[in-house]
């Protein structure tokens, strides 16, 4: 078998490999998507319970503050009704008005810490609810993982072991240029050459469909042991067995 036959031999198992591969893959990839942002809103989730958290500390500060200050209004009317001291009286005069002031104060900060509060706990329930919403497309996707590798796993590991005995008897230098080619290529390595016009001796690559010299393709018709490469898209080109066999020179009479 020459060595175009044996890359096209590759290159079949190798195209059929990739493709199921790369179902693999994108089912992967789906999930890490979908796991990937439910990261982020789980991030966002955490960081808003931490505010939530915070929020109900301050205005547990507040409260106690109203409630101390509640109690020193007391205190002080009791002062006020049993002070015979003019000095006395006004002094406990201001503070009672000092004490209504920050009253009112911390009345307005506990408000307004409040508010903060409820929407932020309505913000985290619209949260949580993505958050179920994104788990749910990731059991989905995990799901389809599952089934993908069910469907395709044996049949890929039977084809990780033909494509290995296929590139056994590759010469290392060409095995090495046939994966670097499919790699750049999404696996198409190889590409058959296309005739357009036989009379106008019009061939080109059925990749990309750029025109080939016409030596080139002869060379490729009596030259199987030597790799030649779509000048355009770098593909390994090759003759199917009918165009070769009707456009290879006939051989000299004797």
């Amino acid at each position: 078998m020459s060595l175009i036959q044996q890359l096209v031999t590759l290159h079949r198992v190798d195209s059929q490999f990739r493709a199921l591969e790369g179902r693999l893959d994108a089912a992967r990839e789906t999930l890490t998507s979908q796991e990937r942002q439910l990261a982020v809103l789980s991030k966002q989730t955490d960081d808003m319970r931490s505010q939530e958290r915070q929020l109900k500390t301050t205005i547990h500060a507040l409260e106690v503050e109203v409630a101390s200050n509640g109690a020193r209004v007391e205190k002080l009317r009791g002062e006020l009704n049993a002070s015979a001291n003019e000095k006395a009286y006004k002094s406990i005069i201001l503070e009672l008005k000092h004490l209504e002031e920050n009253k009112k104060k911390v009345d307005d900060q506990t408000l307004g810490e409040m508010q903060r509060l409820e929407e932020l706990q309505k913000r985290v329930l619209d949260q949580l609810a993505k958050a179920a919403e994104r788990q749910r497309f990731c059991d989905i996707a995990k799901t389809e993982l599952e089934e993908r590798k069910q469907e395709v796993g044996a049949r890929l590991e039977e084809l990780r072991a033909e494509r290995a005995r296929a590139a056994s008897s590759i010469p290392e230098r060409e095995r090495k240029l046939f994966d670097a080619t499919a790699d750049s290529t999404d696996g198409e390595a190889m590409a058959a050459v296309s005739e357009i016009s036989r009379r106008h001796r019009e061939y080109s690559c059925s990749a990309c469909n750029i025109e080939m010299p016409f030596e080139a393709v002869l060379r490729l018709t009596s030259d199987q042991n030597t790799i030649f490469q779509c000048r355009a898209c770098g593909r390994i080109l090759f003759l199917e067995d009918a165009l070769r066999d009707s456009i290879a020179p006939a051989p000299a009479k004797k």
